[in-house]
């Protein structure tokens, strides 16, 4: 015969005969130590029949075969392993496992050494995701990429959501990457994503539902679904229902560039339909919120801080001030701040001062606000005035405010003016016995364009002085605990009493008030 058959009747057996068989390649002195001992070792092959072809060095197996090489599980019903190279077709309900991931599909085509391989019509798990999909390629025991199917955490058969991918990258117990994606709710799709990338290390709920009832929004239902689009950007989807108002439907996303900051965006529309409406009153009504902020650390002594939000409301608008979106749809954020501000804001430290530019634009009209448009402030702490013992204070401001009345209101009630304002102070602090003693003088001068009726206004000028005494008083209490891990070891109480007196002169229009104060 040209080419010999045996049946192997002992794993053991035909072990030591794939060994032997892998030991006919030399292997020269300069190749890599490593990869000498992986080509050595065996692919140990079980199965209700195996044969071993020695002119091809090849090993096939049928019923219930199973492979077990290096921590990498192989299960499938016709398997062929050349004993040489360790390349592998297994075909039949082909099931592989290894290090968090677990593949399954009709056919693969592997190599037991790289472990590198194409499944054909498959899906995997790799927690908490289960996937479906043409073809899985393993590129390592710590990666694979399935094309052309879809992932998702929900552990049905037919999944009630999922994200529909032409290509998922998957790092086993690291992280997840897709591309070209698609939200289905269902086989409905609901959104297009560019990518989605998550990491496994996350143990937080990704779909989170908050069921509920209540006086204004009735039986609720509110969803978020958590997203990871990239190592620097994560955020949410929200689709929620009340009973009382309808649906609503928003996202949200959380960013770190680097180099240019971070923040959070939200966006959260209503195409508003109460159930109970008043006889003239329109069936449905627009309301949507959105809301930006953004904080970048320019370098050590520079900052910018922003805060966007934009409300449109046509039932405020129609029904009046009793509405409100945050309100009506985020009641914790409204008890926080009912009015939230649009701003911009550039910090700048100096070695004894520092320098704030904040412009401050409505961009709601359902508010009363004052505008700043900029305001410029110059601040300088209480600075020793070289080596005299007196020290300096001085802060100067600059400003544009317009005075903005909400709507509906009559424009004409609206202000604008120029403001300057600058303070400066000399102080003397000295130590009396056990009492600190600060005598101190400075004056104010402000400086409007224009009075309340537009006609001018002069100059104010306000003439500070008094002194300031303050001291302490302590005692420490033998307390011991660890409440709280707070670790206290004696409490000392400490008692800052202080006594001042301020006297002050207002120069305004040439006339001259002064009055005396004590506190």
């Amino acid at each position: 015969m040209s080419i010999s058959k045996v049946k192997i009747l002992s794993i053991v057996s035909l072990a030591a005969l794939i060994l032997l068989s892998a030991g006919r390649f030399n292997i020269s002195a300069s190749e890599n130590e490593q990869t000498k001992n992986i080509a050595d070792q065996p692919v140990i092959v079980d199965g209700g029949t195996v044969e071993y072809f020695t002119e091809r060095n090849e090993v096939t197996a049928t019923d219930n075969v199973t492979v077990d090489f290096k921590g990498t599980k192989l299960r499938t019903d016709r398997l062929s392993v050349n004993t040489i190279t360790k390349d592998a077709v297994a075909e039949g309900n082909v099931r592989i496992e290894d290090k968090g991931a677990v593949m399954q599909g009709d056919r693969i085509t592997y190599n037991f050494n790289t472990k590198k391989g194409t499944l054909s019509n498959s899906e995997f798990i790799s927690e908490p995701y289960f996937g479906k999909t043409e073809s899985i390629d393993r590129v390592s025991d710590t990666e694979f990429i399935a094309y052309n199917g879809f992932v998702t955490t929900c552990g049905f058969n037919n999944p009630h959501y999922k994200i529909g991918s032409k290509r998922v990258q998957v790092f086993p117990k690291d992280k997840i990457r897709t591309k070209s994606d698609a939200f289905y709710v269902r086989n409905t799709p609901l959104m297009r994503l560019p990518f989605y990338n998550h990491s496994l290390k996350d143990p937080l709920i990704h779909v989170q539902l908050s069921p509920g009832k209540s006086k204004d929004w009735g039986p609720y239902m509110l969803s978020a679904w958590r997203y990871n689009l990239a190592d620097n950007l994560s955020g949410r989807v929200y689709l929620d229902y009340r009973d009382a108002l309808g649906v609503a439907e928003g996202f949200g996303a959380n960013y770190n560039t680097p180099g240019f900051g971070k923040g959070d965006f939200k966006f959260y529309y209503t195409q508003e339909r109460p159930h109970h409406t008043l006889q003239d009153q329109p069936g449905e009504f627009q309301r949507y919120l959105v809301r930006s902020r953004h904080k970048w650390d320019i370098d050590e002594k520079t900052n910018f801080t922003s805060e966007y939000y934009r409300i449109g409301d046509s039932k405020r608008e129609l029904l009046g001030d009793e509405y409100n979106v945050l309100k009506d749809y985020f009641p914790r954020e409204y008890e926080l701040d009912s009015q939230p501000l649009s701003y911009a804001l550039l910090h700048r430290s100096f070695s004894a001062s520092s320098i704030d530019a904040v412009v401050q634009k409505r961009t709601n009209r359902w508010y009363n606000q004052t505008e700043k448009l900029p305001e410029v402030k110059y601040s300088m702490p209480s600075l020793e005035m070289g080596n005299t013992p007196f020290y300096l204070q001085s802060i100067t401001q600059a400003a544009n405010f317009n005075k903005k009345e909400a709507v509906p209101s009559d424009s004409g009630e609206d202000e604008s003016v120029n403001r300057f304002d600058s303070f400066n102070a000399v102080s003397l602090p000295i130590k009396l016995g056990f009492i600190e003693f600060g005598p101190f003088a400075g004056i104010r001068e402000t400086y409007y364009s224009s009075d309340t009726d537009d006609s001018s206004i002069s100059p104010r000028t306000i003439f500070y002085t008094g002194a300031e005494a303050t001291t302490k008083f302590y005692r420490i209490f033998d307390v011991k605990s660890g409440f709280l891990g707070m670790d206290i070891n004696g409490l000392r109480h400490i008692i800052t009493p202080k006594a001042s007196y301020t006297y002050t002169m207002i120069l305004l229009c040439r006339a001259a008030v002064s009055s005396n104060s004590i506190r």
